[in-house]
């Protein structure tokens, strides 16, 4: 299945969530993840990260805006996954 992201900001987002322990998992959802995406397509991800605090999750999110990205990021925690979502990162191999 061909995902709407490039190797390059794949790469970028693993590296940035490996920097914080506590995320477990990052999935890829919606139009990127199905492949119905266009150029302007936010990047919908959710982040499975129990342990989390409200203020860790919110630090994280506003690091996570701050990478050069060109692409509006929504980031959603411990929300329901759908069979659409993608993974892209794990802490376990």
């Amino acid at each position: 299945m061909e995902i709407g992201l490039d190797e390059k900001t794949i790469e970028l987002l693993r590296d940035f969530f490996k920097e914080y322990p506590k995320v477990e998992k990052v999935y890829l959802f919606g139009s990127r993840a199905k492949g119905y995406y266009t150029r302007g397509s936010d990047i919908d991800l959710l982040l499975v990260a129990p342990q989390m605090s409200f203020s860790e999750y919110l630090r994280l999110y506003s690091n996570l805006e701050e990478l050069d990205l060109p692409y509006e990021i929504d980031l959603i925690k411990d929300k329901e996954l759908t069979e659409e979502a993608v993974e892209i990162y794990s802490r376990e191999p």
